[in-house]
């Protein structure tokens, strides 16, 4: 996918990110911040484009089942996050010409975010890495 049509596909996850998190509005600051410190990051990195979108994607969903937690067990602990996550993810992403293979991925990230030991990859580190960089 070019990065005109990835721009576009960017804009539409970044407004559906913001209206699950209508009710959880620091949950829009922090992930546009997580993205922006991923988007430094893979400056850093060698990654190939896929990989490139894989992080955007993931940066911009990796606390998406955090509202959905939140419904469902009064808590949007991390654990939570990860097994609500991928779901709420695969909703987002669907109807938007992504590749089977790319939702994958990012639902991988997404559902263990909060799992240091489940990192494989290169696009994996960076958002673990851009995440952290929000707890400090």
């Amino acid at each position: 996918m070019n990065e005109t049509e990835f721009s576009a596909i960017k804009e539409i996850v970044i407004k559906r990110m913001k209206d699950v998190f209508s009710e959880i509005p620091y949950g829009i600051d922090h992930t546009l911040k997580v993205l922006q410190n991923a988007e430094c990051l893979m400056l850093k990195n060698d990654i190939t484009q896929t990989e490139r979108q894989v992080v955007v994607l993931s940066a911009l969903l990796h606390d998406i089942g955090a509202v959905e937690a939140m419904h469902k067990y009064g808590s949007i602990d991390g654990k939570y996050q990860e097994i609500e996550g991928p779901a709420v993810a695969t909703k987002l992403l669907s109807g938007l010409g992504l590749c089977d293979s790319m939702i994958e991925r990012v639902c991988y990230i997404v559902g263990n975010h909060h799992s240091k030991d489940k990192i494989d990859g290169t696009d994996f580190q960076i958002v673990w890495d851009a995440d952290q960089m929000e707890q400090i």
